[in-house]
């Protein structure tokens, strides 16, 4: 078995015209176009699989590649607006130009939620949408911080006062639990 070197270039050379690492099926038209040697030549004397090449070239993959464009896509639209862009933002933006930015479905897709990729676009996300996501297992934890500074006789509104903008407010816990003093009372008995 060899290593990749001798073919490194014409995987490169796949990897500009497409902007990804291409799947094996994908780069094998390509190099029947170029008169390039196939996916299987290269796999057979390499011993790897195309996936193991492209990790081991520190290429992305098509849906990396994706993924990328998809946040480079909302940090552009950032600019514009605000590092507080909302979906509504977002979408008005894609529509003046829909045939080359991804969607705000691509871009809510390519990290989980809107929100998730405002995040990993380095964006302050939109803190009273991502209540909705909050577990009671994050509900608790917060509590747990809010119980160590204010002891056990923890009331909602100063467990508001002590939150940071991260935490689940007092009626999202209330929410989880019944009742704020219920989700204070299953910290105290879980301990």
């Amino acid at each position: 078995m060899e290593d990749i070197t001798r073919f490194r270039e014409p995987l490169l050379e796949a990897f500009r015209y497409f902007s990804y690492f291409p799947g094996a099926r994908e780069y094998d038209q390509f190099a029947r176009e170029r008169q390039l040697v196939s996916s299987f030549a290269i796999r057979k004397e390499t011993g790897k699989t195309f996936e193991a090449i492209r990790m081991e070239m520190d290429l992305p993959d098509k849906h990396q590649a994706h993924r990328d464009e998809c946040i480079s896509a909302l940090q552009q639209a950032a600019l514009i607006y605000s590092e507080q862009i909302t979906l509504s933002q977002y979408r008005t933006w894609y529509k003046e130009d829909p045939e080359n930015r991804p969607s705000p479905g691509q871009v809510s897709r390519a990290a989980g939620t809107f929100n998730q990729a405002k995040i990993r676009a380095g964006l302050e996300p939109n803190y009273r949408n991502m209540e909705r996501f909050m577990t009671r297992e994050k509900c608790l934890e917060a509590l747990e911080k809010a119980v160590a500074c204010h002891g056990d006789m923890l009331t909602q509104k100063d467990y508001d006062i002590w939150r940071s903008e991260e935490d689940p407010s007092g009626r999202t816990i209330g929410n989880r639990f019944g009742t704020f003093q219920t989700a204070v009372e299953a910290l105290l008995h879980k301990g």
